[in-house]
């Protein structure tokens, strides 16, 4: 196993969302997290690879999330304030295909 991706998988740091986040784009908390690791060099590099996002509250929703209009507005805002995703997130699950699905996807 890639050296790289054994702390994503034996030591994930999972930022969850919840439903009413999403639909009140309520971003402030999760902003504050996703700071903290940008706080120092030292501190990035701990958790270089092994964030992963879970959206929480969909699940019984039949769309896929990329296409819950207001599931890809909250990743764009988030995205928009923090654009760090990609030396954080985990390769070891789908998060990275999830927030590219969702800030690639334009709005009908």
């Amino acid at each position: 196993m890639n050296q790289r991706l054994r702390p994503a998988i034996s030591e994930p740091v999972v930022l969850m969302f919840s439903r009413r986040q999403v639909e009140t784009c309520d971003v402030n908390e999760p902003l504050a997290s996703l700071r903290e690791l940008t706080a120092d060099r030292k501190v990035a590099l701990e958790f270089c690879g092994r964030v992963s996002l879970v959206i929480d509250g969909y699940n019984d929703d039949p769309r896929e999330l990329f296409e819950i209009p207001e599931v890809r507005a909250y990743l764009k805002r988030l995205d928009h304030e923090w654009p760090y995703w990609f030396f954080f997130l985990s390769q070891a699950d789908d998060s990275i295909q999830m927030l590219e699905s969702c800030c690639a996807t334009r709005s009908r």
